[in-house]
């Protein structure tokens, strides 16, 4: 389990379950981060063999700093930007793997309605491809080559995304999906379900600002 915190710590616990189903965290983190130099927005977590866990942290002025640890080699910062005025937090992170190329993914979205992509090859990140939505990107989900974006203007957008990491430039937007009144989405749950009339299909649960959650159904028809 990694948590972050408005102090820009990341921390590494070691959680288990027991024989009697009960869950046991241990007291003391597996390791403690301290690089960011910001509050933490957000942090996202993937185990890669044999490097061991990659993880990424999303800061309240725009930029994100990635780690690798280990308990052999223990922790080394792979990748830190410097902060840039106008990019609004780090508002959510994602890691995805490519079924079709094996190669890992990091999506990234900001509060000035920027998402970006990024590709990790050989403990580097690079930058593959960016598009701006319009509105604060507020919470991510990925979900088999599409990024869904909940945004501050109660909007949903959904982003395919193409060979290499690149994203369509030509995002769908489903605007006021909680109601009306279009409060901003906080988060955000999707998950992939059996294919109709041979387009994808998705269920999807959006959660608001002011308390609210929707339960949508997406079907793309092709």
């Amino acid at each position: 389990m990694t948590t972050c915190s408005l102090d820009a710590t990341v921390k590494l616990w070691s959680v288990t379950i027991q024989r009697d189903e009960k869950v046991r965290i241990d007291r003391e983190p597996l390791v403690e981060l301290f690089d960011a130099e910001s509050a933490l927005e957000c942090v996202t977590t993937i185990h890669m063999e044999p490097i061991g866990f990659v993880i990424a942290a999303g800061c309240s002025d725009g930029t994100f700093v990635i780690w690798v640890w280990n308990d052999t080699l223990g922790k080394q910062v792979i990748y830190k930007e410097d902060a840039r005025r106008g990019h609004g937090p780090c508002a959510e992170l994602k890691w995805t793997i490519d079924d079709s190329s094996g190669e890992t993914f990091l999506y990234a979205g900001f509060g000035n309605g920027r998402v970006g992509s990024y590709v990790l090859r050989n403990e580097q990140i690079i930058a593959v491809s960016k598009l701006h939505l319009g509105s604060p990107v507020q919470c991510l989900s990925v979900v088999d080559g599409d990024v869904f974006a909940g945004c501050a203007d109660g909007g949903l957008r959904v982003l395919p995304v193409g060979k290499g990491g690149n994203f369509d430039y030509n995002p769908r937007t489903w605007m006021a999906v909680n109601g009306p009144s279009s409060p901003g989405i906080t988060s955000l749950s999707v998950v992939r379900q059996n294919d109709t009339d041979g387009g994808k299909s998705f269920m999807c649960v959006t959660g608001c600002e002011d308390g609210t959650a929707a339960l949508l159904e997406i079907n793309q028809l092709r």
